[in-house]
């Protein structure tokens, strides 16, 4: 492999966790609204 190579393929690798991280934590906030939204309506 051409290091070129090696440097794209790390920064793809790079790419793609950092919008699963962001995916993750937006559902994850999402999902906190929700659920909080939810306790404050069964008052």
């Amino acid at each position: 492999h051409w290091p070129s190579d090696v440097l794209a393929g790390w920064c793809a690798g790079f790419v793609w966790a950092m919008l699963c991280w962001l995916a993750a934590r937006a559902w994850q906030r999402w999902r906190g609204q929700r659920l909080n939204g939810d306790s404050e309506t069964g008052d």
